[in-house]
């Protein structure tokens, strides 16, 4: 069942409010964003800085079976997986999902040192590693691998949360 989530004090409590940006950008021209992760404070950080750009539509789920029904009427443009979910590990998503949309851009929240964390995702379309419990710089520094990505062009992070 999905969470209905809003960035409260490090918390999700209802659900996040997407932020229209200005008149010229529309949902087609947002990139679609999933957040994945077991716990909601997990992924707060990052939900946080992308709901203040308006580049993203953000929708938050916490287990992998939710986010095989979302997929069914829904495209994925980028997927942020914690390292532990519900019902299965977050690697292990992004390999069924790869499976499924080879296209979609993935980070993935892990303790792994960078080493193993490249022999473990080497194949599987995971962009960056995320520590665990990203910081808002973290999520700052994944928007600009976005950036060079999809080029968003005028990102700009506020200095004062990162």
């Amino acid at each position: 069942m999905r969470r209905k989530w809003e960035v409260q004090h490090g918390r999700f409590e209802q659900e996040p409010k997407i932020r229209a940006g200005t008149e010229k950008m529309t949902d087609m021209n947002r990139l679609n964003v999933i957040l994945l992760g077991k716990e909601a404070s997990s992924l707060a950080n990052v939900a946080s800085v992308l709901m203040e750009q308006r580049h993203f539509h953000v929708t938050c789920f916490s287990a992998a079976e939710e986010v095989w029904t979302y997929l069914q009427s829904n495209k994925l443009d980028v997927a942020v997986v914690s390292e532990v979910l519900q019902d299965c590990t977050g690697l292990q998503f992004i390999k069924n999902l790869v499976t499924k949309d080879p296209f979609v851009n993935t980070a993935l929240s892990s303790a792994l040192s960078k080493d193993q964390f490249h022999e473990e995702t080497e194949g599987y379309g995971v962009f960056m590693q995320l520590p665990v419990n990203p910081s808002a710089q973290s999520a700052g520094e994944m928007i600009e691998h976005l950036d060079k990505i999809y080029q968003l062009i005028d990102y700009h992070p506020k200095r004062e949360n990162l």
